[in-house]
């Protein structure tokens, strides 16, 4: 019990403990903030004007908003899950036939086979486009 209470009460003496001297340093239009003094720097105050009736309030609303994320996480994935089951694959828009249609076929195009006159002639015949009519 002494170890809860001790413990508690470093928790509460942290904000205090953190609260270090700040400086505003700027060179050349540059400004940065360090914790150590720097040579034309000037301190800022950084305490915290809020009660601590506020600073507990906040604390508390920004542990609820947490906590309402988390939930609200947790729903849309268990959502998600529920729609990935329903459609299967994934892939939407995809409609089955009813009935199966065959494709009809093609009548193959090409030159017209002709047998060789005997068996040790050989014949060329011109293409359609290079061919005189007549």
């Amino acid at each position: 019990m002494k170890l809860v209470a001790a413990l508690a009460l470093l928790v509460a003496a942290l904000p205090v403990l953190a609260q270090n001297q700040v400086w505003r340093c700027g060179a050349e239009g540059r400004v940065v903030y360090s914790d150590t003094p720097c040579a034309d720097g000037r301190a800022v105050a950084v305490d915290d004007g809020r009660s601590a009736a506020d600073q507990r309030a906040a604390r508390e609303v920004a542990a609820r908003d947490r906590a309402l994320a988390h939930t609200m996480t947790a729903e849309r994935h268990e959502r998600e899950r529920e729609i990935a089951a329903e459609r299967g694959s994934g892939i939407t828009g995809i409609v089955t036939p009813t009935a199966q249609v065959t494709p009809k076929k093609a009548k193959a195009k090409g030159p017209k086979k002709h047998p060789p006159a005997d068996a040790d002639t050989f014949r060329a015949i011109a293409p359609v486009s290079l061919r005189t009519p007549g």
